[in-house]
């Protein structure tokens, strides 16, 4: 699979294995922000001090070197720190992709204010982990986040092709989903190949893919799905697209 782009996206930044996002309790409660429409998490990268170290440290991995304990409920939370005083509390949620900074406080150790103190009362309250909203807020923006980019992707991903005619280009389109595509010219006409894992790309996308590719193409000029590919092997659970058409 080729690597993700790393960028930010709405409230997002998309890191090679998992988007790092804030909770609307933490961005609101713990960091003082107006909850808005189409919030982007990059107008907070530098300014906020926890949001910048939760993208500076996580997108390396997953996890830290301390855990906030002991938690009741029994979550694996990381620390996130920033300077002497600035601590954050993260939550690797495998199964969504996504780490989440869920909880932010001011550290001064023995205060009955101090950050950690802050974060086991969340976690007692129930309040720690993400809410609803937050996962309405995610999926909504990972399918707005493939309308926005794909065409971009797409676009780079066919120049490369084109400079290089039979040989086969692995990239991913809208920041997470994975294609190949191989260009095959002769005379005045361009075959434009391309390949998708079944497995995981909606289908509902693939008319949004297909106009990625060929916005002058109407998705009936499109012969898919094909179980052939011109330069490599499909793999397993992956089906490809041709399309014909006129360089003039």
């Amino acid at each position: 699979m080729p690597p993700v782009r790393e960028r930010f996206h709405r409230g997002s930044f998309i890191a090679a294995q998992y988007d790092l996002r804030v909770t609307r309790r933490c961005l609101s409660d713990d960091l003082g922000r107006r909850l808005v429409e189409n919030f982007e998490l990059e107008d907070l990268y530098g300014s906020v001090e926890i949001v910048t170290a939760l993208v500076n440290q996580r997108r390396q991995g997953p996890t830290g070197t301390r855990q906030v304990t002991p938690l009741t409920s029994g979550h694996e939370m990381w620390v996130v720190s920033y300077g002497n005083n600035h601590r954050g509390a993260t939550w690797h949620q495998v199964t969504q992709r996504v780490i989440w900074l869920c909880a932010y406080g001011w550290h001064r150790s023995g205060e009955e204010d101090d950050a950690f103190n802050h974060f086991r009362a969340l976690d007692a309250a129930g309040e720690l982990v993400p809410a609803a909203d937050d996962y309405d807020d995610l999926f909504r923006e990972r399918d707005e986040r493939f309308a926005d980019l794909a065409s971009g992707d797409a676009q780079q991903l066919l120049t490369d092709a084109r400079n290089a005619p039979g040989v086969a280009f692995d990239g991913r389109i809208g920041g997470e989903h994975g294609v190949a595509v191989t260009v095959e010219a002769a005379d005045d006409l361009e075959a434009l190949w391309v390949a998708v894992d079944g497995t995981t790309f909606p289908p509902d996308w693939v008319g949004t893919l297909f106009a990625a590719f060929a916005p002058g193409a109407a998705f009936s000029d499109w012969e898919w799905p094909s179980s052939t590919f011109p330069s490599r092997d499909l793999r397993e659970g992956e089906w490809s697209a041709l399309l014909h058409h006129s360089l003039q």
